[in-house]
C-alpha cells in the first residue's frame, strides 16, 4: 500500500492485483485501486480534451496538418518575438491542375491527392526538425522550418520534389506536372510580410522554370546573413568552441504575480564577425549540422559551474538548455552526471531544460536520462511544449517539474480567444498530475493581464525581465 501511494504520488497509477484476506484492510486496498484508476482515467480525459481543442482550433481535418492560423501563428513567432531570433526557411508547395483532378474524380478523388501530399510532406519534414507542416490554401502547402541554413533548405527541396512524383506513381494523378515549390530564407529582423513576399516570387519563378522544380529566393548580396556556407561556420564556430569565448546571460522566470523568482534561465550567446552577439537560435543549428553542438553544451556547463563555485552568495536556481543530440547522447550524459557528482552542492540549484521534439525523439530516453539527472538532485523541465501536433498522453510517465508552452502560443493571447480555451485546458492537465505551467515570450502587458486569468505557475518575457550578461 504504501508503495502504491508513493507510485501515485510520482504518477505512475498502478493497480494491486492481490487483496489481503482481512476484510479491513482489503477494503482500504480496494479504495486505493479505485482511487489509482479514477486518477489516470480523469487525467487521460482530460489530455485529450485539451488535443481536441488545440486541432479544432489550429488544424487542417482532411490533411491533419497545421491550418492557415497555424501557419500565420508560427512566422508570426518566429519572426516577431524577441526573445527568439533565429534562422530558417518558408516553404510554398502550390499542386498544379487539381481542379482537373476535381472534374474528372469528384471531390473525393481531389482529397485523396491533398491527404497523400500531406503524408508525403509530413514523412519528408520527420528529417528536418523542428519544422512544421500547414495546409494553408485549397492547393497549397506552406511549411515553416526552423534552424535551417541554405545548404538543409536546397536539400529538403529536392527531396520533396523527388517525393511528390509518388502522387503519380499511386495512380493519383495522370499528369506528371504536379507541385511546385517556392523557399525563402528568414534571418533575425526580417519581417513577415517581407519573407512571405520573397516566398511567393520564389514559388512564381519556379512555376515559370518547368515541371516540378523548386526555387530558392537568394536575397541581395547587403542583405545576406554575414556567415554563409558550412565550410565558414565550421572554422568559425570550432575557433569559437577551441577559445571558449562563450557569453552566458539570464533571463529571470517569476511566479504569475510577479513577486516570486522561480529560477533564472542560461541563455548562450557567441560574438559575430562583427562583434556584435548571436543568439543559440542563430547558430546552433549550423553547429548541431556540424556536430559541435554538444561540445557547447559542454562549456555552457563548465562555465556555469565555475560560477556557481565562484558566487558564493548566490542562491538563485538556474535553468540550463540541452540540446536534443545532448539528450539522447549516452557518452555526453556519462560525461554529465560525472560533472555534476563532483559538484554535487551544485545540482540542486540545476533544472535542465529540453525541447519536447527532443523528447518524443525518444521518450524511453528521455525518460531514463530525467530519473538519472533527478537522482542526482536536479530538476528537469519542458522547453517549447506544444510546438507540435503530439499527443500529451506521455506526461504521466515523464517526471518533469514544469513545462514551458511554446511562445507561439502566447503571442497576441489577448486577442486570441481559442489560444486562451487551449492554454486554461492544457495548465489544468498538467496540474492534475504535479506538472507546473510556464509561460514564455510574454511581450506585452495586455498580455500579461490574459496570463494571469489562466491559473498558470509562472511567466518569462522581456516584459518582466530582460536577458542580461551572467
Amino acid at each position: 500500500m504504501e508503495t502504491q501511494a508513493d507510485a501515485i504520488c510520482e504518477r505512475s497509477y498502478t493497480v494491486q492485483n492481490t487483496l489481503p484476506r482481512t476484510r479491513e484492510l482489503r477494503r482500504v486496498v480496494e479504495a486505493m485501486n479505485r482511487l489509482s484508476t479514477t486518477i489516470n482515467a480523469s487525467f487521460k480525459a482530460q489530455s485529450i480534451l485539451t488535443e481536441q481543442l488545440r486541432e479544432h482550433a489550429y488544424s487542417d481535418p482532411l490533411t491533419g496538418l497545421g491550418n492557415r492560423r497555424y501557419f500565420d501563428r508560427l512566422l508570426h513567432n518566429f519572426l516577431e518575438s524577441a526573445e527568439t531570433p533565429t534562422r530558417g526557411a518558408v516553404v510554398l508547395l502550390e499542386l498544379c491542375h487539381l481542379e482537373q483532378v476535381n472534374k474528372k474524380s469528384g471531390y473525393l478523388g481531389g482529397d485523396q491527392v491533398l491527404m497523400r501530399t500531406g503524408e508525403l510532406i509530413k514523412a519528408r519534414l520527420e528529417n528536418y526538425i523542428p519544422s512544421q507542416a500547414c495546409r494553408i490554401s485549397g492547393a497549397g502547402f506552406g511549411i515553416v522550418a526552423a534552424d535551417m541554413c541554405n545548404e538543409d533548405a536546397d536539400e529538403l527541396a529536392s527531396m520533396l520534389s523527388k517525393d511528390i512524383l509518388q502522387l503519380h506513381i499511386d495512380n493519383l494523378v495522370d499528369h506528371t506536372n504536379i507541385a511546385n515549390l517556392g523557399f525563402a530564407m528568414w534571418k533575425p529582423g526580417d519581417t513577415i510580410n517581407g519573407v512571405l513576399s520573397n516566398a511567393d516570387f520564389a514559388l512564381r519563378s519556379a512555376q515559370s522554370l518547368g515541371e516540378n522544380t523548386w526555387f530558392r529566393h537568394e536575397p541581395p548580396a547587403s542583405e545576406q546573413f554575414i556567415l554563409q556556407g558550412a565550410g565558414q561556420w565550421r572554422d568559425y564556430l570550432g575557433r569559437i568552441i577551441q577559445g571558449e569565448e562563450i557569453t552566458l546571460h539570464i533571463q529571470p522566470v517569476f511566479s504569475c504575480s510577479g513577486q516570486e523568482l522561480l529560477h533564472q534561465e542560461i541563455l548562450l550567446r557567441i560574438a559575430d564577425q562583427n562583434g556584435r552577439f548571436m543568439t543559440a537560435g542563430v547558430f546552433m543549428p549550423m553547429a548541431e549540422r556540424l556536430g559541435l553542438a554538444m561540445d557547447f553544451d559542454k562549456l555552457v556547463i563548465d562555465r556555469f559551474l565555475k560560477h556557481l563555485k565562484s558566487s558564493k552568495q548566490d542562491n538563485s536556481i538556474y535553468a540550463i538548455n540541452l540540446n536534443a543530440g545532448s539528450l539522447h547522447d549516452p557518452v555526453f550524459m556519462e560525461w554529465l552526471c560525472n560533472r555534476l557528482g563532483k559538484h554535487c552542492d551544485c545540482a540542486p540549484r540545476m533544472v535542465f531544460e529540453f525541447t519536447e521534439h527532443g523528447v518524443l525523439r525518444d521518450l524511453r530516453t528521455a525518460r531514463d536520462v530525467i530519473k538519472q539527472l533527478t537522482g542526482i538532485g536536479c530538476g528537469c523541465g519542458i522547453d517549447h511544449f506544444g510546438h507540435g501536433f503530439g499527443s500529451f498522453g506521455y506526461l504521466s510517465s515523464i517526471k518533469v517539474q514544469y513545462l514551458k508552452i511554446d511562445g507561439s502560443y502566447i503571442r497576441n493571447i489577448d486577442t486570441e480567444s481559442d489560444n486562451r480555451f487551449f492554454i486554461h485546458a492544457l495548465t489544468d492537465t498538467a496540474h492534475s498530475i504535479g506538472i507546473k505551467v510556464i509561460a514564455e515570450s510574454i511581450e506585452t502587458a495586455e498580455e500579461l493581464d490574459v496570463i494571469k486569468t489562466l491559473n498558470i505557475d509562472g511567466i518569462q518575457g522581456y516584459l518582466t525581465g530582460k536577458p542580461e550578461s551572467l
